[in-house]
């Protein structure tokens, strides 16, 4: 059945506009996602065939990184905002067919990991071909280490959120295989795919999440009872959504172009790591949660 140009809009949203924030990281991708998605609404393309998609343009845009020629370095940078309005895509296609998954999010989590690896990787082959010194390496690890943990803390509080807010979301704060995700899908096929991705998820992301849980329950233990809003406050989660993976691969590219993907690998250690310190030390003040 067709749908009209609003209603897959709508329907493609994390949030109704009642319950939605400012998601600063979904600046550069969403509204020519949402495009797209109505442009391939009824096609037969599946959200894990557009990730899958997505990780291509990944890979290449890694392999550009790597060289050494500036126009290179361009085109890995546009290469890059392709994948991360794909990126997007898969999720709003999802929800715009009602079909979001537990293969699709476990998916779409492995496949950012990966690109984002591989994007780390190529920045350390560009700047030892420049003659950086060995350290490199340990700073690119570092950088890489870093862009991960910001993720995962601006994830942890969007699904909190969503949750929260009663919005259904294949995604869940803590992954760990339950008795119920066995017996998510009929078909033995797609039951198998999906622990195989769910393990290998945990294997990525369990060690990142189960951080990301003590964190927030470490800055809990500061109020007496549990602020009412404490993954509500929109304010907070707008300023939260600066660390996510939109925003880090905005920069990835800024600094591509600029030809200053040195100084990047310092920003993510130093100024996305501040940022990050003080955020949770933002959402540790009693006066933030007066209601």
């Amino acid at each position: 059945m067709k749908k009209d140009i609003f209603s897959i809009e709508q329907a493609a949203e994390k949030f109704n506009p009642a319950k939605d924030f400012f998601d600063v990281s979904a600046i550069w991708g969403k509204r020519p996602a949402l495009k797209i998605v109505r442009w391939i609404y009824n096609t037969p393309i599946t959200p894990p065939q557009v990730t899958i998609i997505a990780l291509v343009f990944g890979i290449v845009a890694a392999f550009f990184l790597a060289r050494q020629e500036y126009l290179y370095l361009c085109a890995g940078a546009i290469l890059i905002q392709i994948k991360n309005i794909l990126d997007t895509v898969d999720g709003h296609l999802a929800r715009a067919r009602n079909t979001p998954s537990r293969i699709g999010r476990f998916l779409d989590s492995i496949v950012d990991f990966t690109t984002n690896l591989a994007f780390f990787i190529a920045i350390g082959f560009h700047l030892e071909s420049q003659n950086f010194p060995a350290g490199i390496w340990v700073l690119s690890s570092l950088a890489f280490l870093s862009s991960q943990l910001q993720c995962s803390y601006y994830v942890f509080y969007t699904v909190s959120y969503a949750h929260n807010v009663n919005k259904q979301t294949a995604s869940r704060v803590d992954e760990t295989v339950r008795e119920e995700d066995n017996t998510v899908y009929s078909d033995p096929y797609k039951q198998k795919i999906l622990m195989i991705l769910q393990k290998l998820f945990l294997l990525l992301f369990g060690w990142q999440d189960r951080i990301m849980i003590k964190i927030d329950r470490w800055s809990l233990k500061y109020f007496d009872n549990s602020p009412s809003n404490w993954y509500l406050n929109k304010k907070i989660l707008t300023m939260t959504s600066c660390l996510g993976l939109g925003m880090q691969l905005f920069f990835i590219s800024l600094s591509s172009l600029l030809d200053q993907l040195y100084f990047y690998l310092w920003f993510i250690i130093v100024a996305g790591n501040f940022y990050w310190l003080f955020l949770i030390y933002y959402r540790m003040k009693g006066k933030t949660w007066k209601i």
